[in-house]
């Protein structure tokens, strides 16, 4: 199931609710698979996650003063620090692969 996909069933679902619907009335095409809505409930918690700011994960090299700044999730390098100057990368609220919210507060970058 797409983002889209289940963009519109919960829409739907958000409709039936508003008509306080019981499911089991039978008198409308509102009534959804129960697995589509579990399946759209998942993709949208999933997408609601990645909205809720993550301490980025570091790797420190203390041997050769070399530190890497990455998502929490999916572990992707987004910033390298080498002898305390910024390289390799680019600081972004963002991880560019998963799209998970970074949060950068306390460190010193």
């Amino acid at each position: 199931m797409t983002i889209e996909e289940a963009k519109k069933l919960m829409m739907v679902e958000k409709e039936c609710i508003n008509r306080h619907c019981d499911r089991d009335c039978g008198k409308c095409d509102i009534v959804q698979n129960i697995d589509d809505l579990n399946s759209a409930y998942d993709i949208v918690l999933q997408n609601l996650d990645k909205e809720i700011p993550k301490k980025i994960t570091i790797f420190k090299y203390p041997k050769i003063n070399y530190i890497n700044y990455g998502c929490p999730v999916c572990r992707r390098k987004i910033i390298s620090k080498i002898d305390n100057v910024l390289c390799c990368g680019e600081l972004s609220d963002r991880c560019d692969r998963c799209g998970q919210k970074l949060d950068w507060s306390g460190e010193d970058v």
